[in-house]
């Protein structure tokens, strides 16, 4: 299981379900903006 699907996972244990489907896409996204992780906890939610 990759640091990714753990993550998620623990997400999902938290009753975070959202979070942990949006993970893959909000990661790409902060390293696509190499921004610092205040702003990426600030950023918006994804539109589905």
């Amino acid at each position: 299981m990759s640091l990714l699907e753990r993550t998620a996972t623990r997400y999902r244990g938290l009753r975070c379900s959202a979070i942990a489907a949006e993970l893959p896409d909000l990661l790409a996204r902060a390293e696509d903006n190499a921004m610092s992780y205040l702003a990426f906890a600030d950023l918006p939610p994804l539109s589905s």
